[in-house]
């Protein structure tokens, strides 16, 4: 005979008490859980009917037994099924507890709106103070050749070789007859040589050039007869320039001319520049042809020239030697002058002006003081500047 399959409607009990259907009249529902079952009367939801299928009235309660109680069992280690939720309370809602001092996950961001309609242009603002000044200018060549040497901006500085030998420099590529070369020693505890000669070889001696050493003193040298002059002490920051002419060569030292000698040959002269100490640095190396022209017939007194001057160092002196002289101060610890001792008689339009070319105010102790207070403060940087006449009044004005 065929196998016939009977099965009844069925769930776990929060699944019936969950969905609270309503079971057809003598339709049979099974909790699976619990195992016991309704039937239903087509009327009443799960939830209101009894278990057990079709019960009678309730009997009467039969008499206590007299037995005494037995021993408590042990506590269930199974967690019975959930009780159906009871209706809610009729108190009243309670008061609202105190914000939260934990600050909440912070939600998606929204999207980007579209970009509003431009606005006004506001007030042009205020012109910015003036910056520092810088060296002054010179027309910087270029170098080829490079060779044991490293190049920051004008800066050139040996960072191979040999420490003590002459295989570290370069040249230039273009040559004049008659050249202008100028150049700033960075120290005074290095050596390294800069000149004019016929070739491109900064290995060898050269026919008119400036010899610099470790020791504060520089060298005029010249190939014919091959001769080193003394050109004195230098500076840190000392401009150092070399002008050829179809007569002679002449050395200077911060716009003082400290020697004069024959031009070796004619030709052509090439800038060439060697390194010789190891961290040896020469800057602001300029090389053009020279400014001078043959030597007209003399003219008229006219108005003296002024020598432009980079004062790195933190004091400096002044007198008959360097007046009619520029000087840039661009060390912000300057703070010491020498004044001359007392009047100087000369021609009319004979002085020196010192500029304060940093951004911090320089307090500079005077000697020789004549109508000035010592310690005498410049302020910063624009056009603050320093002028001492060399007439016999010493005028000195802060302009």
């Amino acid at each position: 005979m065929p196998n016939i399959q009977l099965q009844f409607r069925r769930g776990t009990a929060s699944e019936w008490t969950s969905f609270n259907p309503t079971l057809a009249a003598g339709e049979l529902g099974i909790e699976t859980d619990t195992k016991q079952f309704k039937v239903g009367d087509g009327v009443t939801s799960w939830s209101s009917l009894s278990y057990g299928g079709i019960e009678g009235p309730t009997g009467r309660t039969g008499p206590t037994g007299a037995g005494s109680t037995g021993p408590t069992g042990a506590a269930s280690t199974v967690t019975g099924p959930t009780g159906v939720t009871g209706p809610t309370g009729a108190g009243s809602t309670g008061p609202t507890g105190a914000a939260s001092t934990v600050t909440g996950p912070t939600g998606p961001a929204g999207y980007i709106g579209s970009d509003g309609a431009t606005g006004r242009t506001g007030p042009t603002g205020p012109t910015g103070s003036r910056g520092t000044d810088g060296a002054n200018s010179a027309d910087f060549p270029a170098v080829t050749a490079l060779t044991n040497v490293t190049q920051s901006g004008s800066v050139f500085t040996k960072s191979g070789g040999t420490n003590g030998a002459q295989d570290a420099g370069f040249y230039s590529p273009a040559g004049y007859t008659y050249p202008e070369i100028t150049f700033i020693a960075p120290q005074t505890n290095k050596v390294f040589m800069v000149a004019g000669h016929r070739y491109q070889d900064y290995s060898g001696y050269p026919d008119q050039g400036i010899f610099v050493d470790s020791n504060g003193t520089a060298q005029a040298f010249q190939q014919n007869p091959f001769a080193g002059s003394s050109m004195g002490s230098y500076n840190a920051g000392s401009i150092f320039k070399i002008v050829f002419s179809s007569s002679n060569v002449k050395y200077y030292i911060d716009g003082d001319l400290r020697f004069t000698s024959p031009l070796y040959d004619d030709g052509t002269f090439y800038l060439n520049c060697a390194l010789v100490s190891t961290g040896a640095s020469v800057k602001m190396v300029g090389f053009t042809p020279s400014r001078q022209g043959p030597a007209g017939p003399t003219g008229p007194g006219g108005a003296s020239t002024i020598t432009i001057n980079e004062v790195s160092g933190t004091s400096q002196t002044l007198s008959t030697s360097n007046w009619n002289q520029y000087f840039y101060l661009t060390n912000a610890g300057f703070n010491s002058l020498t004044l001359p001792a007392s009047s100087v008689t000369s021609n009319g339009g004979r002085f020196w002006t010192l500029r304060n070319a940093t951004n911090a105010y320089l307090s500079i102790t005077l000697t020789n003081t004549l109508s000035l207070t010592s310690p005498l403060v410049i302020p910063p940087s624009n056009a603050t500047t320093l002028a001492v006449s060399a007439v016999s009044s010493n005028t000195i004005l802060l302009l």
